[in-house]
């Protein structure tokens, strides 16, 4: 079941054999001047809409920023720590606000 709710925000509930999985993606914005640290891997704390503390967060930016990201050799990856959601930046420090996709999936423990 796939349903489209409040500003742009995607959910779907897979179910099979073993249960379901609860999937949404929503909109999330890395601004340049909350990037902290001295050296790379950068980290700023974001906002995720519907994260909980179970949450697994997946990036996916679109191809033209993931093309940036390559030129400059940096990737990013989003850690949760009991629903406090960091994003990590390696290589090259970002110097310009990113808006992107992310995925939200519940995770059973």
């Amino acid at each position: 079941m796939v349903h489209f709710g409040r500003a742009g925000e995607l959910r779907a509930e897979l179910k099979g054999p073993y249960g379901s999985v609860a999937i949404r993606a929503v909109e999330v914005t890395l601004r340049e001047d909350a990037w902290r640290g001295a050296v790379s891997p950068w980290s700023q704390t974001v906002e995720v809409p519907g994260a909980g503390t179970t949450s697994k967060i997946d990036l996916q930016p679109d191809p033209d920023l993931l093309e940036q990201m390559r030129s400059l050799g940096m990737a990013l990856a989003a850690v949760n720590d009991g629903g406090l959601v960091t994003v990590l930046a390696f290589g090259a420090r970002p110097e310009a606000d990113m808006t992107l996709q992310a995925t939200v999936t519940e995770v059973q423990r």
